[in-house]
């Protein structure tokens, strides 16, 4: 067989002049779906967590009023909805922010 970009030896030199170029196709690992795929799981598990917490959000956003100081928007790569330590959304945190909030206007 004459020397062609498709020859297995110039195809095996290509190979290991620049590497694996895919993360995750090293020896011994595999890369199984597209990407969407791969990342789905990620992104409804996101999703549902946001559809759990929007009834502490909209009573949230009443209670502060209708766009203005509103800045817990949330998103689904930041930190505001994920769930977190300091969770606006959660009733318990809710109300200790609305107790801070009379006790400084007092």
């Amino acid at each position: 067989m004459p020397m062609s970009a498709k020859h297995p030896e110039e195809k095996l030199r290509k190979r290991v002049e620049h590497g694996l170029r895919v993360k995750g196709t090293g020896e011994g690992q595999r890369v199984k779906g597209k990407l969407w795929e791969r990342t789905l799981g990620t992104r409804l598990e996101v999703r549902r967590k946001a559809m759990e917490r929007m009834p502490d959000m909209i009573d949230l956003w009443k209670e502060r009023g209708h766009g203005m100081g509103w800045k817990k928007f949330p998103k689904g790569k930041g930190k505001v909805g994920t769930g977190g330590e300091n969770e606006v959304f959660k009733t318990e945190n809710r109300a200790m922010w609305v107790y801070e909030r009379a006790g400084s206007s007092l």
